[in-house]
């Protein structure tokens, strides 16, 4: 739990210092834009059925390397808390460039609604469609 929640609490601080720090943030295009959200919902419907073990293939080797198995099975009692998955909310998507690195990822957002109580997901992909953030609250 430990390590992903650091993992999650590094990733959220790049974006906010990514935003804070010019960061550019850029429009999708609908097209691309309902592309990553349908990933995303996708990927959420798998955690919501198999648990997060059920994207190990889409992380990226970095994202492999940070998420424990323990800390895996502690946020799979946290979804299977909130009960049986009702539907999606609002989802959206942005790209964001790292001005420092000039890297380009994509940060998707996805509500999630369930019987007892929502979450929020967002999922950041590299520009090949990997996992590279991965948190909800």
């Amino acid at each position: 739990m430990k390590k992903f929640l650091l993992v999650s609490l590094l990733v959220l601080g790049l974006v906010l210092t990514a935003c804070s720090n010019g960061q550019a943030s850029e429009e999708m295009e609908a097209a691309e834009e309902e592309k990553y959200v349908t990933m995303s919902k996708e990927n959420i419907q798998l955690i919501n059925e198999q648990g997060f073990e059920a994207l190990e293939d889409l992380y990226s080797q970095e994202m492999k390397e940070a998420m424990a198995a323990s800390s895996m099975e502690e946020t799979n009692r946290i979804i299977v808390d909130k009960g049986a998955f009702k539907e999606f909310g609002q989802g959206g998507a942005v790209y964001f460039t790292d001005e420092s690195t000039s890297n380009k990822y994509i940060v998707s957002q996805v509500e999630t609604i369930y019987e007892n109580g929502k979450l929020i997901f967002t999922i950041n992909y590299n520009l090949d469609d990997q996992i590279i953030g991965l948190f909800m609250k």
